[in-house]
């Protein structure tokens, strides 16, 4: 593809759908899962296998209890973090459709990083940056 914009989006939605693996590959621990993504992902592409597990793995395992893909998103580099919550509050709100639930999910994560988990998106989502409502 030659279009950069087009190449990150069809990149972004394939490295999300490897996080569905990477999560079985790490025998469901994340920080396990946080280095195989640090091994088989590119730097440019990394946040996009990071919130690719997160958001799977609250697929996987809807209960609310189920911190496991907060933790993940905690491990990542610091600039992989905002689309890594963002993925796993896209996931909650696929499993419920309730902001109340989802609140309650994202208060778990890092304070700082608990309005991308709300917003499920971030600046950097291949998706367009688009949610709605």
């Amino acid at each position: 593809e030659s279009d950069s914009k087009k190449k990150r989006i069809y990149a972004g939605g394939c490295y999300d759908s490897v996080g569905n693996n990477v999560i079985e590959m790490s025998n469901f621990d994340p920080q396990k899962a946080v280095a195989t993504c640090q091994e088989y992902a590119s730097p440019t592409l990394r946040m996009y296998c990071y919130g690719g597990a997160a958001r799977y793995w609250v697929l996987r395992n809807p209960l609310l209890e189920n911190i496991k893909p907060l933790e993940l998103c905690s491990k990542a580099e610091e600039g992989n973090k905002p689309h890594c919550y963002a993925r796993a509050g896209f996931g909650n709100f696929e499993n419920f459709a309730s902001r109340d639930i989802l609140n309650d999910f994202c208060n778990k994560a890092e304070p700082k990083y608990q309005e991308y988990c709300r917003a499920r998106t971030s600046p950097d989502d291949f998706t367009g940056g688009y949610v709605k409502s």
